[in-house]
Parts: C-alpha cells; structure tokens; sequence
C-alpha cells in the first residue's frame, strides 16, 4: 500500500512514522480497499513513502549460449549476499521468444 496522498519529500520523519502507523485506520475510515488501489492493482506490502525502500524487479535477458565457464559463475540472492543455486530457464518459458527465437509479436 501506497499512501495517498503522498508526502512531500521534505516530511519530517515523525510525521512519516504516523502516516505508516495510522495508515489501516485512515483506509477503513474513507472506505479505501487496504487490498488493492483505485485502479485495481493489488498489494504485496505495506510501502514506506520512500520509493526507494520499494524493490522493483525487471527481467534483464541477455543469451548466454555457448559462453564457456559461465557455469563457474556463482549466482547469489536478490541481496548479493548468500550464494544460492543457479536455475535455468529458457526464453521459451520465459515467453520471451517463441521456439524459432523470434520475439512473440514481431
């Protein structure tokens, strides 16, 4: 959940720590969904007013086929602090191409 309206950058801190805490009861109170927002997107969290503190993720795809050693690369978790085991999955899976590895509508 976002807030709505959005506080001004220049919120003082104990400001922010009131608009997070009584965020619940200011969304039963107006009738707001603490499920979903006005377009109907759902929630995954309880956001701070820093966009910065929201973790985006985004598919950076790059063919890789046929660069030796690149399963001696160690991959790590979203963090970058705990190494963790690779998983493969193609393109195709991934719907990013179609099996003659053409972009699906191009």
């Amino acid at each position: 959940q976002m807030p709505d309206p959005m506080p001004s950058p220049s919120t003082p801190a104990e400001e922010l720590t009131l608009e997070i805490s009584t965020r619940a009861s200011r969304m039963a109170e107006t009738g707001r969904d603490p499920h979903k927002d006005k377009h109907g997107r759902r929630y995954t969290h309880i956001s701070t007013s820093n966009v910065s503190n929201t973790i985006h993720g985004i598919y950076l795809v790059f063919d890789t086929t046929g660069i030796p050693g690149l399963d001696d690369v160690p991959a790590f978790d979203l963090f970058g602090t705990k190494e963790i085991s690779r998983e493969w999955v193609s393109l195709q899976d991934l719907k990013v191409v179609d099996p003659d590895g053409n972009a699906p509508g191009m």
